[in-house]
């Protein structure tokens, strides 16, 4: 369905899916002899500068009528027939005529006006339009004829131009020009800057995708599976395949409270507004809590002790973490980006739940886990070519 705005100075800006249906909408809000100000093809909606729709966008405004303009200050004339426009006309092709039209008539007024500036600047305007009606003809004499000079065997490479006779009586001189020497030669080959190539070899902005540096990072064969026949060209399939392989895994977090557990834990708790403790210190019962903990008897025995009906949320990164994946862990978080695929790893093998993510990519603030992140993410972790 076309969309209708007014601009300030009262032009009406419609877009429609095709030319046919603004063209439509202009006839039906403003008439058939409305002034098309401008036609042009503009992109609207998509995600990050995909998927966006093509649609053509029209400026139009009421056509003034010339005697209501002059009414009052002039005397009034008769109005001059001028023949019917053609209703089924009002396509983008009269459209485009018309404004033709008023070009070529902008081009032909600039050629009348510049003949007649160089006419009384002393410039010769016959050579720039024909004599005017009525005019009588001028005799130019014709030019002098010079003998050919003909050119020794041994000079065949270095020709002077010929001397051009004096003009004649009554005309302004020519400017002095010294001799012309024309040196005959093979026409030079064409160079090839051959500067495409090498600027785009000092530019690293490509990013280095390939299976093999997926699987040195660690992650899960199902998430390098899915980047299989990818062209390592193209950074946007690679984005969208990593996205695809882990969107299960991103699952809405159960809403009852749980305790953020891990070496780490404390920094994701700050992020989250969460009181963090560690062995031996009182936990309150009655909401959600971090705990700085490592895998061992005494961190794994003040989990237990502290975690009544909570949910348990592990917090990959640091060291000793790994014991609390033999407990009821329900979701996985990471902090820092090295992180992740460890996390990814937890995830797909235990069926568990992205949870959060803290790191350079995303500034070191703890954000929910999407399928883009977290593919993003990864692509923060390859190389550039160099």
């Amino acid at each position: 369905m076309p969309t209708l705005d007014t601009r300030p100075d009262g032009a009406l800006v419609i877009e429609a899916d095709t030319a046919a249906e603004a063209l439509a909408e202009v006839g039906a809000r403003l008439g058939s002899d409305a002034e098309i100000v401008s036609a042009e093809k503009v992109h609207r909606g998509g995600w990050k500068g995909f998927f966006a729709r093509e649609q053509v966008q029209l400026v139009a405004r009421p056509r003034v009528s010339p005697v209501a303009a002059t009414s009052g200050s002039t005397p009034r004339e008769e109005p001059t027939e001028e023949p019917a426009e053609d209703p089924h006309a009002a396509g983008l092709d009269a459209v485009l005529a018309r404004l033709m039209q008023q070009e070529d008539h902008q081009e032909s007024a600039f050629q009348e006006v510049l003949v007649r500036e160089l006419a009384l600047a002393g410039a010769g305007p016959a050579t720039m339009s024909a004599p005017a009606a009525g005019a009588p003809p001028v005799d130019t004499p014709p030019p002098a004829q010079v003998p050919p000079v003909e050119t020794p065997p041994a000079a065949a490479s270095a020709v002077e131009t010929p001397v051009v006779a004096p003009p004649a009586a009554g005309t302004a001189p020519p400017p002095a020009v010294g001799p012309t020497t024309v040196t005959s030669a093979a026409p030079a080959a064409p160079q090839d800057p051959g500067g495409a190539d090498d600027v785009a070899a000092r530019v690293p902005t490509g990013v280095a995708w390939s299976l093999d540096r997926l699987r040195g990072l660690g992650l899960p064969d199902v998430v390098v599976g899915a980047c299989e026949d990818l062209d390592p060209a193209d950074d946007a399939a690679w984005v969208m395949a990593l996205a695809g392989a882990v969107s299960s895994w991103c699952r809405p977090l159960p809403t009852r409270d749980f305790v953020l557990v891990g070496p780490r834990a404390h920094r994701l708790a700050s992020g989250l507004g969460l009181d963090v403790a560690r062995p031996g210190e009182l936990v309150a019962e009655d909401r959600s809590a971090g705990l700085r903990v490592t895998d061992g008897p005494t961190g794994r025995r003040f989990v237990a002790d502290v975690r009544a009906r909570r949910w348990l949320h592990l917090v990959v990164g640091g060291a000793r973490w790994e014991g609390f994946l033999l407990d009821d862990v329900t979701a996985v978080s990471w902090v820092g980006d090295e992180s992740l695929p460890s996390a990814l790893t937890a995830a797909g093998r235990l069926g568990l739940i992205l949870g959060y993510g803290s790191g350079a990519a995303t500034g070191n603030r703890a954000v929910r886990a999407t399928p883009v992140d977290v593919a993003l993410t990864i692509r923060s972790l390859l190389p550039r070519h160099a």
